[in-house]
């Protein structure tokens, strides 16, 4: 397995109910790898909010659908999706991250966001 980091240390602010999602350049060009592990830390959030993180085949906005989605808090959240259970949205090409304020408040959230993935034609350990 291969680490990536679609993610390092970021603090960033979201107004209220608006959401803020990974600059295009950032994602990960996930076409090598088939499995992966998703890894989410989170050591600072003003208040509750909804991280996913998402995939596509092709880099437009219209295609994106998340893979793994939960409500953001103080923890470490890890998220297997491998190809041979048949996952409801498997990996394609493209990985970013979304994070939503649904709060009337502006709020502020520290997080990394670590990827182990398997290339194509590898067996899952």
């Amino acid at each position: 397995m291969e680490t990536l980091v679609l993610q390092d240390w970021t603090s960033i602010g979201i107004a209220a109910n608006k959401s803020v999602v990974q600059a295009a350049p950032a994602w990960l060009d996930m076409a090598p790898f088939q499995d992966v592990v998703i890894w989410t830390e989170t050591s600072d959030a003003s208040a509750s909010m909804t991280m996913s993180v998402q995939t596509s085949p092709v880099r437009d906005e219209l295609l994106f659908k998340s893979l793994v989605e939960f409500a953001q808090g103080g923890n470490i959240h890890v998220f297997p999706i491998q190809v041979g259970d048949s996952p409801t949205i498997p990996i394609a090409r493209w990985l970013r991250w979304s994070v939503a304020n649904s709060s009337g408040s502006a709020i502020q959230v520290t997080f990394r966001i670590i990827v182990m993935a398997n290339c194509q034609g590898s067996q899952s350990t």
